[in-house]
């Protein structure tokens, strides 16, 4: 069995660290947050936005049908709307999975997002762990009754 030295090891602990603050510089948030990160936490974030540009880049051919895909707004329309209204916006997958998370939580929840998104990619790494029966409750997909 082939054993890396510990030279080896080091240079690739140096790319993986050099890989990751490339990523934290690549993230839409401001300098004084991009500070205060660990590698973990932009990991973290790293998968949250790309789960978001994934999500608001799918065309009608990955969502299904024309009409479903133009029930949605675009990213862009979605943040003029966050700004106009009071309040925050979260957006989550139907797994839990977050999608988006306003800037203006910070002002309702006392936490700023990029706090609450480093906390894990999840609303369950979020939320209280008895809340979380109700929260799958109301993510899951409505069922029809057979009849």
């Amino acid at each position: 069995m082939y054993r890396s030295t510990k030279g080896a090891s080091k240079a690739r602990r140096d790319q993986i660290n050099s890989e990751i603050r490339n990523m934290k510089e690549l993230l839409p948030i401001s300098d004084a947050d991009k500070a205060r990160l660990s590698y973990l936490h932009i990991m973290s974030l790293a998968c949250v936005y790309t789960r978001k540009s994934v999500f608001f880049s799918q065309g009608a051919e990955t969502v299904g049908s024309q009409e479903e895909s133009a029930r949605f707004m675009s990213f862009h329309e979605l943040s003029q709307l966050v700004h106009g209204l009071p309040g925050f916006l979260l957006m989550l997958t139907s797994e839990g999975k977050l999608l988006y998370l306003s800037d203006s939580v910070s002002e309702h929840l006392g936490h700023s997002m990029v706090d609450l998104v480093a906390q894990g990619d999840s609303v369950y790494d979020i939320i209280d762990p008895t809340d979380h029966f109700v929260m799958r409750s109301n993510l899951a997909p409505p069922t029809t009754p057979d009849t």
